[in-house]
């Protein structure tokens, strides 16, 4: 529609590599990755960017609802400011937090200053097939596959228990004990509340089991039943 030729680019191995085998080895570590992070940093704004800039391209525009901010400094260098797309449903600036300066400043967002209602408006009236199209969620690369069903390819089921730490736990109500407004807390207490928590199964009850903890997050309600 805009007359632009159209060039093909195969990053399916990088993605692999700075990606998926990324995203595997982290939940196999106990750690919960967010790939959407990683593709914007390692793929778009590195690998991609670089194809575009061989190309002839001056920047790369996305999607993204996010903005970006441009600010000259006293030594006459610009500094670039990830900000909050203006759509306060849609904002995506999370996913482009690790972004550098130097990949910031060939970075366009041209719907960051949209709502997602005049996005789809205007792409009705450009007569666009992804005007009616549902909002993507979830993991790009699997698809409808449930996120457990998908890592269990990779990584095998290791069944444990599941103990519940009571609130009654002598370091749990220490540790969220909240300081008094206005009061200062010392180096003493910001170092006690940094450090990690140490559970034995003596000190909560058993509940349940699970079949892996890289199947389970923190924070996650869904799927524990």
């Amino acid at each position: 529609r805009l007359d632009i030729p159209l060039h093909t680019v195969d990053l399916s191995k990088e993605y692999r590599t700075r990606v998926v085998d990324y995203m595997f080895a982290e939940y196999e570590r106990g750690r919960t990755p967010n790939p959407d992070v990683l593709c914007n940093r390692e793929i778009k704004f590195d690998v991609f960017l670089r194809e575009a800039l061989k190309l002839g391209a001056d920047y790369v525009a996305t999607g993204h609802y996010c903005r970006k901010e441009e600010t000259v400094q006293a030594d006459g260098s610009v500094v670039y400011r990830l900000l909050a797309g203006s759509d306060p449903n849609k904002d995506q600036s999370y996913f482009l937090c690790q972004l550098s300066q130097e990949q910031l400043s060939r970075a366009l967002f041209p719907v960051g200053g949209l709502l997602k209602p005049e996005v789809r408006r205007i792409a009705t009236e450009q007569g666009l097939a992804t005007a009616k199209r549902k909002d993507s969620q979830g993991i790009c690369f699997v698809g409808k596959v449930d996120l457990p069903v998908f890592l269990q390819q990779k990584l095998a089921s290791k069944r444990g228990n599941v103990h519940e730490i009571l609130a009654t736990w002598p370091k749990f109500r220490r540790d969220t004990t909240p300081v008094d407004e206005g009061e200062e807390p010392t180096d003493e207490r910001l170092a006690e509340l940094a450090e990690p928590w140490h559970f034995t199964v003596r000190d909560g009850k058993k509940i349940g089991e699970h079949n892996g903890a890289h199947f389970y997050t923190i924070g996650q309600r869904k799927g524990l039943g």
